[in-house]
């Protein structure tokens, strides 16, 4: 009895899911993708009110996609790891299995390195951290400040790999010490809301009159335009402040009846965060204008209050930032192990990262995982920054310009992210076609229209990216704005990353396929293969019962 009260405890029960999943979601972050589904700019403009239609369609589709997660961990052993590469391992065979999980851990290192990235630089924006900082660190401001990120990262790994009981606490208490941070600033944000902007900010050399909530919500009505481009920009940029949830399922052997909690845990999640979202978009729009609408608005509400609260604020608003990056840190350590662990055990990669340790926690293929994120911080990050620091001592480049622009690394997560929410999706239809899973009629029309919309949105981002090219380019000729060089810059290296890193994660999963893997797979005797493919079957209808 006492066993077994053990290690329930060491599992997350269906509360501590929805506790850690809305923490996961709802990120430091999420508060500047609301400026960005504005499209807000100096001169005013931009989507305005239809940054709301955003977000409705984009909950939507993220509800869609959970939903279809919710019904693979249904009709599967969802104790087993792995999630996405499980249900694409059943539904289309060994190959698609293994390239969707493959993929799926694959976003990870340079999601992570794009996390370190921002954490302080990418959060506060690029000027405040500059004049911060490099009075103190001069020309290697960005390697300090990225290796404070990548100290910060593996401290929070090493506690994981600890057992269960850390990744809860680390979770917890970064959680409760970030929304008390964020509480405080929806203070602020209510307070200008209802009684204006104390002092009014200044952009350009020109104060701008932020007033009431009345005054405000006039401002953006007479500025809210739509534009095709914009709305697929907004909400490509929205979706990803859903994303997240559903990477605490492929930790299976860590969640209390999983094939039961999962599928309730995900849907009241999704429900909490859309209206946490919902709230604060209309507060954004009550208590700022489209010329104030700073792209680091967590620190930038406070700006408007006396100099004291804005020195509070600026405390209260790196607090947030860091303590919310302490749960991304945790959970992707878990997740990027918990996706490791099943390619290992299938053998695809070595089999000494399958071992399950204390807590059925994946230590081996976290600790991989570890190094794998690291050397991708030491190519994206360590040394570049070094050639920069040494080029700015060197007076050959400015500290304010663009030396490497990481956006790349997010633009890929991104897309890889999609691609597996497609064939999650499809899996889902395909089963349904066959009929082992049961849907109703809106959830498949729903289906088709998820899929739909995944395809639009990743032809479009490839346009932009080649669009942005030609445009960058033809502007640095022509010497058209305000530094074409560094726009040009930036173009070139997040196309260049972004295809780069297209190859070289297909690259290297068909290579290992066809040489390393196929090796193993003939050299397997059909008793110990049946063995390896048993998680892969769909549960009958009485073991879901048993399960439930």
């Amino acid at each position: 009895m006492k066993k077994t009260l053990k290690t329930k405890s060491n599992k997350m029960s269906l509360k501590e899911f929805i506790w850690y999943g809305f923490n996961f979601v709802v990120s430091a972050s999420f508060v500047n993708y609301y400026a960005l589904a504005a499209n807000a700019s100096a001169n005013g403009g931009g989507l305005g009110f239809y940054a709301i239609l955003v977000w409705i369609i984009g909950g939507l589709f993220a509800f869609i996609c959970v939903k279809a997660f919710a019904r693979m961990s249904q009709v599967h052993d969802a104790s087993q790891n792995g999630a996405s590469y499980v249900y694409a391992r059943s539904t289309f065979g060994r190959m698609t299995g293994l390239l969707v999980g493959f993929l799926q851990y694959a976003y990870l290192p340079f999601s992570i390195t794009f996390t370190i990235m921002v954490c302080f630089k990418g959060s506060f924006a690029e000027p405040f951290v500059s004049q911060a900082s490099a009075g103190v660190w001069g020309p290697f401001n960005d390697l300090w400040m990225d290796l404070i990120g990548i100290g910060i990262f593996v401290i929070c790994a090493v506690a994981v790999s600890f057992g269960m009981k850390w990744f809860k606490r680390i979770g917890s208490a970064s959680g409760i010490v970030k929304w008390l941070t964020f509480f405080i600033m929806i203070i602020a944000a209510l307070y200008i809301a209802c009684a204006g902007a104390p002092n009014n900010p200044v952009v350009d050399g020109k104060p701008v009159d932020v007033g009431n909530a009345g005054h405000n919500l006039a401002v953006w009505a007479a500025n809210s335009h739509f534009k095709f481009g914009w709305f697929i920009k907004a909400f490509n940029s929205s979706f990803f402040a859903f994303v997240g949830c559903e990477l605490v399922i492929t930790a299976g052997k860590n969640i209390e009846n999983p094939n039961k909690n999962i599928s309730k845990g995900l849907a009241i999640t999704m429900l909490i965060a859309s209206l946490f979202y919902v709230f604060f978009c209309f507060l954004l729009f009550m208590s700022s204008t489209p010329n104030w609408l700073p792209e680091s608005y967590n620190i930038s509400i406070f700006d408007v209050f006396v100099p004291w609260l804005q020195k509070f604020g600026m405390i209260v608003a790196i607090i947030g930032v860091i303590f919310s990056r302490l749960i991304t840190f945790v959970s992707k350590t878990l997740y990027g192990g918990t996706v490791l662990q099943p390619l290992s055990k299938e053998g695809f990669i070595s089999e000494r990262f399958g071992q399950l340790g204390k807590d059925d926690m994946p230590i081996s293929a976290i600790k991989l995982n570890i190094i794998l994120i690291l050397c991708s911080c030491s190519l994206f990050l360590i040394i570049p920054d070094i050639i920069k620091g040494s080029l700015i001592a060197s007076n050959h480049f400015d500290q304010n310009q663009v030396f490497f622009d990481m956006s790349g690394l997010s633009s890929f997560a991104s897309l890889i992210t999609l691609i597996v929410y497609f064939m999650v999706v499809l899996c889902t239809l395909w089963l349904t076609k066959q009929k082992k899973i049961k849907c109703k009629f809106w959830e498949i029309i729903g289906y088709f229209i998820a899929e739909a919309l995944v395809i639009v949105v990743l032809v479009y981002h490839f346009y932009d990216l080649i669009n942005g090219v030609v445009t960058s380019t033809t502007n640095w000729i022509n010497k058209v704005g305000k530094d074409p060089l560094s726009d040009f810059i930036k173009a070139i290296t997040k196309i260049s990353i972004e295809l780069f890193s297209l190859v070289l994660v297909f690259s290297l999963f068909f290579i290992n396929y066809f040489t390393y893997y196929k090796r193993k797979l003939l050299s397997r005797t059909k008793a110990q293969q049946k063995k390896l493919d048993a998680p892969f079957r769909l549960l009958t209808l009485s073991e879901q019962k048993r399960l439930d």
